[in-house]
């Protein structure tokens, strides 16, 4: 056999026996045809007893990095919402609105929220604002919810010719800064999780902007009343498209989708995909699409927005951030699903970048990030694959390929151009970086990306850290989490709005601590890079690889180890993700660590261990542990000090940052009772169904592994 095909077939056993043992009296059968609601109430996609981690609020490194030659200013600092929006004109006034109102319901639509209402966050981040700055300091409301004049959840600011526009729930907004006047000038708008979002304006003069998602997958679930909208409040909504597709008939079931997680209450029997929540769907049934529609980028004339407003192109989850690029290029920011409710999608697909053409489509929500349904990346903690929900021929053209993909949860949300040598980079793309809401976007692994800005030179699709916040909790002093964005009206100056402090709840945000920043070249400023210094290592090395267009390559290399009882294996990220080496029967867990970093774990029993990692369980690899009797092959000589490149090596290198201290050593043993792992169930206890199947474990997980590798070589 050659050494190729053993590794091959030792990735399928170790998979198989994943997914085995992941689905061994657990029935995931929250996905059915017809309607027919599944046993149980289990979180679809995610399996029983996973636990939500509480994600960290700080990374190894300085409190942050910004590039050399470039110097952070506070402009505002201490607002109560979330800096949605950031605009400058030419006088050099600043502006930021702010939404106050992260979750939605009747009240806050139709503006008349109460302090009683606990839901719509009015008691929390009070009343949303529209803002100036003038260049001494001093601030301006120029627009205030609490007169009725302003929505409370707002998606984003643009400044052009003397006006401002501010997209809301449902709504376009123009504000007249020298009349101080405002109007509608579209309405009617979908919305959902994922709202209106900023308006660009291109070279022939008409706006354009995207429309996100109702939902996370295109189907409406008790998922979307915990981050984003009530159901009761709207009995009606659901996704829409711009076009008409025949439905596949899949229905769905279970924890977060029809269940509620904390009470247990079965709200529905089973929800259908694109029609409101409880009603289900038949193979065969037609959805007639809309013009105003979800997952869009529109387009329209100041002339006359209503009767101009046309769909430009399709197929985008939450196409958030868009501007205009060197020659006119329309490029768009989206970001990726989660692992949440009735149609959970892995933690494998990217957020991603898009230059759009008019009439082209993304692929939403049959393909994610370019990515069909079949690749591994979709796979959710449970290793299934997430199930059609219209027919392919209902697709309107062929999905597109992304301009370029960022790792997966880094929240991508606004884009913009340096167009000036005062500022530097003529040319590229800077897009902030928001970062993961770990758990409730992961299903509980920690992946912990993002809170950075980013550089995308277009001509080598070459993304570089610009500036990268290493403590976005309470006691952070700059940037927490970048989002909204612009350049001044000359360039120079590049204005950033701080999203700032997320709880470790499923989706919380704690009030007063966004802000408004400015990055401007400075002479002679150092930056505050990290230092480059190797991870530690010690005893035999595994490589963790992954890169950001194939995760069929991400993986443990080598796949298998062996060494003596006693000896350390060390596990060092070359990626650009966050991984964990994590053992199936819950013998060892280096838990999620950092890109750059390491970690390590001493075997002090003989046995052979299959592991994977946490949020991304497709990857796979085995540690063979032999006795001290044994004539095992002797431990394989500590790497060399510095990394050698990761294969394939990724797009950008990853973060460099001071090493993570080695982990405690870990004490694997046989299997037994032992701390069950936070993404897997028990396995390997005398009570655990699989201890009675050993038996016959081996042939059944060689067949369902080599089912398996062939469903998803298809």
């Amino acid at each position: 056999m050659s050494a190729g095909w053993s590794a091959r077939l030792q990735r399928v056993l170790v998979l198989g026996v994943a997914a085995s043992m992941l689905s061994v009296g657990s029935g995931f059968a929250q996905q059915q045809p017809g309607g027919t609601p599944p046993p149980g109430g289990a979180e679809p996609g995610v399996p029983p007893g996973t636990q939500q981690e509480n994600p960290p609020d700080t990374r190894p490194g300085p409190p942050f990095e910004l590039e050399a030659g470039y110097a952070l200013t506070n402009v505002a600092r201490n607002i109560q919402g979330i800096v949605v929006g950031v605009a400058a004109d030419p006088s050099g006034n600043v502006y930021y609105v702010t939404n106050t109102c992260p979750t939605v319901d009747r009240e806050a639509f139709t503006g008349q929220r109460t302090m009683q209402d606990a839901y719509n966050g009015l008691s929390t981040f009070g009343y949303s604002q529209l803002v100036r700055i003038a260049p001494g300091g001093s601030q301006t409301v120029l627009l205030n919810e609490q007169q009725g004049q302003l929505k409370c959840s707002v998606n984003g600011l643009t400044y052009h010719n003397g006006k401002l526009y501010m997209p809301v729930m449902g709504q376009m907004i123009e504000y007249d800064v020298a009349s101080q006047a405002s109007k509608v000038i579209l309405d009617n708008l979908p919305w959902g999780d994922h709202y209106v979002d900023r308006v660009t304006f291109g070279p022939d003069g008409k706006g354009y902007f995207g429309i996100g998602t109702a939902t996370n997958a295109g189907v409406v679930g008790l998922d979307d009343e915990g981050c984003c909208w009530k159901l009761a409040d709207f009995p009606d909504k659901r996704e829409i498209l711009p076009y008409n597709v025949t439905l596949t008939g899949q229905n769905f079931s279970g924890a977060g989708c029809t269940v509620d997680e904390k009470t247990g209450e079965v709200r529905a029997q089973s929800a259908g995909a694109l029609v409101p929540f409880g009603q289900t769907t038949t193979a065969g049934q037609v959805i007639q699409g809309q013009k105003k529609a979800n997952t869009t980028v529109n387009r329209f004339d100041l002339s006359d927005p209503e009767g101009t407003f046309e769909v430009f192109a399709s197929g985008f989850r939450h196409p958030y951030g868009i501007a205009f690029g060197p020659g006119g290029r329309l490029f768009v920011t989206n970001n990726g699903p989660d692992i949440r409710g009735c149609r959970p999608i892995g933690n494998g697909v990217p957020d991603d970048m898009w230059e759009v053409t008019q009439g082209s489509w993304a692929g939403w929500p049959e393909v994610f990030g370019g990515y069909e349904l079949d690749n591994p990346g979709l796979l959710r903690l449970d290793l299934t694959q997430p199930p059609s929900i219209f027919t392919r021929e209902s697709r309107p053209a062929p999905a597109m390929q992304p301009f370029l993909r960022f790792e997966p949860h880094t929240n991508a949300a606004n884009i913009e151009f340096s167009t000036s040598d005062a500022f530097g980079h003529t040319g590229d793309a800077f897009v902030t970086q928001a970062g993961s809401h770990d758990p409730g976007t992961s299903g509980g692994p920690t992946v912990n990306t993002g809170k950075k800005l980013v550089r995308v030179n277009l001509a080598t699709k070459q993304v570089s850290n610009f500036y990268v916040s290493n403590n976005w909790g309470e006691s952070g002093t700059a940037i927490h989490r970048p989002l909204s964005i612009t350049f001044s009206p000359d360039g120079s100056k590049l204005y950033v709005g701080d999203l700032g402090v997320l709880s470790s709840t499923t989706f919380g945000i704690k009030p007063g601590n966004a802000g408004v920043w400015m990055i401007a070249k400075a002479a002679g400023a150092p930056g505050s890079p990290a230092a480059a210094t190797p991870p530690q290592v010690t005893g035999t090395r595994a490589d963790i690889v992954d890169n950001r267009d194939n995760p069929q390559a991400w993986g443990f290399q080598p796949t298998s180890i062996n060494v003596n009882v006693g000896d350390t294996v060390t596990w060092v990220n070359m990626g650009l993700n966050p991984h964990s080496a994590t053992a199936v029967n819950g013998a060892f867990d280096t838990d999620v660590f950092d890109p750059g970093t390491s970690q390590s774990v001493t075997f002090n029993t003989p046995g052979t261990f299959g592991y994977i990692c946490k949020p991304h369980p497709w990857m796979a690899g085995t540690i063979v542990v032999a006795g001290a009797a044994a004539a095992a092959p002797a431990p394989a000589a500590p790497a060399p000090a510095a990394p050698a490149p990761a294969a394939p090596a990724p797009a950008a290198p990853a973060p460099a940052a001071p090493p993570a201290a080695a982990a405690p050593a870990a004490q694997p043993a046989a299997p037994a009772p032992a701390q069950v792992p936070r993404a897997l169930p028990r396995t390997g206890d005398a009570e655990s169904p699989v201890a009675g199947a050993l038996a016959i474990a081996a042939a059944v997980l060689l067949l369902g592994g080599v089912a398996l590798r062939r469903r998803r070589a298809r």
